[in-house]
């Protein structure tokens, strides 16, 4: 941390702690970070596997320090621009997400300690492992939740099945998985049903565990389009006593989030805030936009010159819903690589021979309106499928250029679909990949 941004750290914390902090009444959890993608091939050497009891989990992120300071009441305000008379369908879509949605096993045989996943914020195809310290291939307990209303057999790659009773509801317990999982399902109320699966234990210890787990669902939020905010002015004028500051941009503190790494775990990924910085200040400070409280500072750099000024007309998305600028520097392009982004919802993209294998939307009830960002990346050379060989090391694809798909969730907040897996394959990308209507405009 510089000197300037330091003393300027060290004053804004200073305030907060002469001051009574605001009510927030309004609480949401946070993005989870980034994960590894899985890669899966596509084409004559491609391999599509899907997992339907053990899957990739958000390891939570830690918990960061946040500052509040209360400022002069009842700024002026005004409200977002309306919308471009163009071809805006994305401003159209309701969005929802879930925060606060847990799980949590009161019976896990000694031993055993959470390894991945958040049990107090799943994610929207939520997952908890848990597993024994130490050892090669350790047995393991994972917990899972889908919003579905298939027939609890085919939440299980188990062979054999049959009917038990768990914590009053009918249940099933599978037997027969590759890699020897035992799994116990049940639903739990109309459209979700868990499932546990153990792996190197028996079904008595399998099903003392499900018994004994806990389910809140969680509460709906929604990502507003038109928002009330104080006035750029206003916003600047918050932060003169810090810094001489020129420039403000409207956005969302869920994007500001993603951008930064920062989370202010006690706000709402909604709520409409103020960027607000000088040119060669090293540092941007936060301002509730409804409020005008300041909630702090972040570093200038990088990714955050990306946000996106909501407080100007255009085709935009949702606030909260990471825009085209935001999400392409989160995901930028390899030098040497074309890239495209086009918006587009979950099931539109799950319509797609590529969309089935990253949403699994033939396993859990897909929601129509989750945004999805599809990033396709093309290239002239075979970077993206050099390490698919044949026998003694010789390539398998001959075909021309080569490309890889990423789907990217863009909503911010804890209810991140699972959208982990990469497509590649040799050669030119999917027709259908190119078919995809963009809903976030030109």
């Amino acid at each position: 941390m510089t000197e300037p941004e330091d003393q300027i750290r060290r004053y804004v914390d200073a305030v907060a702690r002469s001051r009574r902090p605001v009510d927030l009444a309004e609480i949401a959890g946070r993005r989870p970070r980034g994960r590894r993608p899985r890669r899966v091939l596509v084409g004559a050497a491609a391999v599509l596997c899907v997992a339907l009891v053990v899957g990739f989990v958000i390891v939570e992120p830690g918990r960061h320090h946040r500052t509040i300071v209360e400022v002069s009441p009842s700024p002026s305000t005004v409200s977002i621009p309306s919308k471009s008379a163009g071809p805006c369908v994305a401003d159209a879509l309701t969005v929802t997400s879930t925060h606060g949605e847990r799980l949590h096993p009161d019976a896990l045989p000694p031993g055993f300690v959470l390894t991945e996943g958040d049990e107090t914020d799943l994610g929207a195809r939520g997952q908890l492992t848990y597993t024994t310290r130490g050892g090669n291939d350790p047995p393991r307990v994972e917990l899972l939740r889908y919003h579905t209303y298939q027939p609890l057999a085919q939440l299980s790659a188990g062979t054999s099945h049959h009917d038990v009773t768990v914590q009053g509801h009918a249940g099933l317990v599978s037997d027969g998985a590759p890699g020897g999982f035992i799994a116990v399902a049940w639903t739990t109320a109309p459209g979700i049903a868990l499932v546990v699966s153990g792996y190197k234990l028996p079904e008595t210890e399998v099903r003392t565990i499900a018994d004994g787990v806990r389910y809140t669902p969680g509460t709906t939020f929604g990502y507003p389009v038109h928002v009330g905010f104080i006035t750029r002015e206003d916003a600047i004028a918050r932060v003169d006593s810090l810094q001489s500051a020129h420039a403000a941009v409207l956005s969302s503190l869920g994007e500001v989030e993603a951008l930064t790494g920062r989370s202010w775990s006690e706000l709402s990924v909604v709520t409409p805030v103020w960027v607000v910085s000088a040119p060669a200040a090293p540092s941007a400070f936060v301002i509730d936009a409804s409020s005008g409280t300041l909630l702090g500072s972040v570093a200038r750099r990088g990714k955050l010159d990306a946000l996106t000024d909501r407080s100007t007309a255009g085709c935009e998305l949702p606030l909260g819903v990471l825009t085209r600028s935001e999400v392409l520097a989160l995901h930028p392009a390899e030098p040497g690589v074309k890239l495209t982004a086009k918006m587009t919802t979950l099931t539109d993209f799950a319509a797609t021979g590529v969309g089935a294998g990253f949403t699994q939307c033939m396993l859990t009830a897909c929601d129509a309106n989750v945004p999805v960002w599809v990033l396709v990346s093309t290239a002239t050379d075979q970077r993206f499928t050099d390490e698919i060989r044949g026998p003694a090391g010789r390539p398998r694809n001959t075909a021309p250029g080569s490309w890889q798909v990423i789907a990217v969730d863009a909503r911010t907040g804890p209810q991140d679909t699972d959208l982990a897996t990469v497509s590649l394959g040799a050669g030119s990308p999917p027709a259908a990949l190119g078919a995809i209507k963009d809903l976030a405009g030109p």
